[in-house]
């Protein structure tokens, strides 16, 4: 199964959703699609949505997923980093009206700027299907979280701050 969440924000994320609901439908991707899609306005039909799970299912699904494909809030991908997922991050962008400006994209560039992760970030949909294809069938999964805690919260505040 795929796990697909797009955060909580109010502005919705038809780009992605739409995208993976193409892919579904033509064959491309054969396993279950689950997406969280907030304020997403796009009903898919191929995949199986809803707009929020509570915190007991979102582990769920969490834990669950082959692969976890998400917006650019960190908490969600290095939530997903840390149960050793492959993960996704598909940033929000200002261009598509996705959000209010680029802090997603800047920042999970900033984050495999530390070399400490290596982001899959992808910010166009024709690039999603080749970098899914890449995580699920790649011999390396993401590295876990826990050897990089210390490491990754003493450089949190040094990417916030250059960001502001």
């Amino acid at each position: 199964m795929i796990f697909v969440t797009v955060g909580t924000h109010e502005q919705g994320f038809d780009r992605l959703i739409k995208k993976l609901d193409q892919l579904k439908e033509k064959g491309l991707i054969k396993q279950e699609i689950v997406i969280q899609k907030g304020y997403t306005e796009y009903a898919p039909k191929y995949c199986q949505a809803q707009k929020f799970y509570s915190p007991v299912e979102m582990n769920e699904l969490f834990k669950d997923a082959k692969l976890i494909i998400t917006h650019g809030g960190p908490a969600t991908y290095m939530s997903a980093i840390a149960l050793g997922k492959p993960t996704i991050v598909v940033p929000r962008l200002r261009k598509y009206n996705e959000h209010v400006n680029n802090h997603q994209l800047d920042f999970a560039y900033k984050v495999n700027e530390t070399g400490e992760y290596n982001l899959n970030i992808v910010t166009e949909m024709s690039e999603l299907y080749k970098m899914i294809d890449f995580c699920l069938n790649r011999q390396n999964k993401q590295g876990q979280i826990t050897s990089h805690t210390q490491s990754f919260n003493s450089q949190f505040s040094h990417i916030l701050e250059s960001l502001l």
